[in-house]
């Protein structure tokens, strides 16, 4: 059953769902950890973004380089093993940077993951299932968040925000040692050396292969616009329980369920839900609409996303929430199809690693932090609402996001890489 590439799509799944019960956390318990330590939200929003992103997108580079050509089961396990422990250490931070140098401690693990996730995935997949691969792997993301909003809300309340952190933990550390010993990596490879990270002859160096994929328009225009919309929806997503607790006057218990429920549902039946209708798409009526499809899913937010953030009443603003949360993963997988489908097999890693750095320092990193800081400047006139239109915003943004991933689509079918079908190679530890 270990060689079943099904299987090793589940575990990759679950531990992406550790990936993001670690990191999204933080979001639910923002309140409480503002009271404890007194912080603001431009504070708070450095947390959330800017600490834990530089630090994840740079390690994610050379990381990449390193999948490329060695050991991906020891990568992924070591990196889960690193930011799960430093999720429980941060539990006992006392001051904002205690808790920041925790958080670059997660990024730090949580940046050499993805990127040798993706090339396993990539390597076992075909050209034409890879977004619902990708998709199905992207539902451990939303399932992850499920995980932290619910469970992080209700321990919160329980035992306090630094219990929480501990609970979130303790999992990945267990499930570090499991992935050490369940993933089977298909390439022979031998000791790690330091000298894996440099280029060898023949092979494209680390500025070599940036100007490869941005000279690429299918890829460039893509990444553009994973950049721009994520930027507004990891900066809205981050904000979004606070927005409910301080909008609303609900506990993090129910603002947690909510937002679990939400993300839970609504967020994995848009990622498994895009990446099949995406492939379908593309199989049928050609690669652009890989593209393609995220443009229309980003035009409805468009039109969607106004609506929701200037809606005071609970119910429907809870209701209008839902669809705006399928619309929005559906991206989740497939951005990460359309990077994949223009690169060889041996760039697969890096080019994972570069469109995570780019989301993760640009969307991660200051979308939260403008949009705590655009909280701070309206709470003078907006009291408790200050969060909504620090939300509305950020919704202009996602206008430019479907011009690019249109203009995406129309050079995918001319640099499309469409002839790397997975090859079955023995497996070894």
């Amino acid at each position: 059953m270990r060689t079943n590439r099904y299987f090793l799509l589940g575990i990759l799944t679950l531990i992406a769902l550790m990936n993001f019960v670690d990191r999204q956390i933080l979001a639910i318990l923002l309140e409480s950890i503002k009271a404890d330590l007194k912080l603001s939200d431009l504070e708070l929003g450095l947390l959330s973004g800017l600490v834990f992103a530089i630090f994840y997108a740079l390690v994610g580079i050379p990381i990449a380089r390193l999948a490329d050509r060695w050991n991906r089961r020891k990568i992924i396990s070591l990196s889960l093993l690193v930011w799960s422990s430093m999720t429980v250490i941060s539990g006992f931070a006392s001051n904002f940077i205690h808790l920041a140098l925790a958080r670059i401690g997660v990024g730090v693990g949580e940046g050499g993951v993805q990127p040798a996730s993706h090339s396993l995935i990539a390597e076992n997949f075909a050209p034409h299932e890879r977004a619902t691969a990708f998709a199905i792997y992207s539902a451990g993301i939303t399932a992850g968040i499920f995980v932290a909003l619910s469970v992080g809300g209700w321990a919160n309340d329980a035992f306090g925000w630094r219990v929480a952190f501990i609970i979130a933990g303790v999992p990945g550390i267990i499930l570090a040692v499991i992935a050490y010993f369940s993933i089977l990596e298909p390439r022979v490879t031998g000791r790690f050396e330091f000298s894996m990270f440099k280029a060898t002859d023949g092979e494209k160096t680390l500025l070599e292969s940036f100007r490869f994929f941005w000279q690429s328009k299918g890829w460039r225009y893509a990444a553009i616009a994973a950049v721009l919309t994520q930027i507004a929806t990891l900066g809205i997503s981050a904000w979004l329980p606070s927005l409910i607790i301080r909008s609303h006057e609900l506990s993090s218990t129910q603002a947690g369920q909510i937002m679990a429920l939400i993300t839970g549902l609504c967020g994995t039946a848009g990622a498994i839900g895009g990446g099949l209708v995406a492939d379908k798409l593309a199989k049928h009526y050609g690669i652009q609409w890989l593209s393609w499809t995220l443009a229309v899913a980003y035009a409805l937010i468009c039109i969607l996303a106004p609506i929701v953030f200037n809606m005071t009443n609970l119910t429907w603003f809870v209701a209008l929430l839902a669809p705006y949360a399928v619309l929005l993963l559906t991206s989740s997988g497939v951005q990460f199809a359309i990077a994949h489908s223009v690169v060889e097999p041996d760039m697969r890693a890096m080019s994972s690693a570069l469109l995570i750095l780019l989301i993760n320092l640009f969307g991660l990193g200051f979308g939260p932090l403008i949009v705590g800081a655009l909280s701070d400047a309206f709470h003078a006139s907006a009291g408790n609402q200050s969060l909504r239109y620090a939300m509305l915003c950020m919704t202009p943004l996602y206008f430019v996001g479907v011009y690019c991933f249109y203009q995406s689509g129309k050079y995918l079918p001319s640099e499309a890489v469409l002839g790397d079908e997975p090859q079955a190679q023995p497996a070894t530890h």
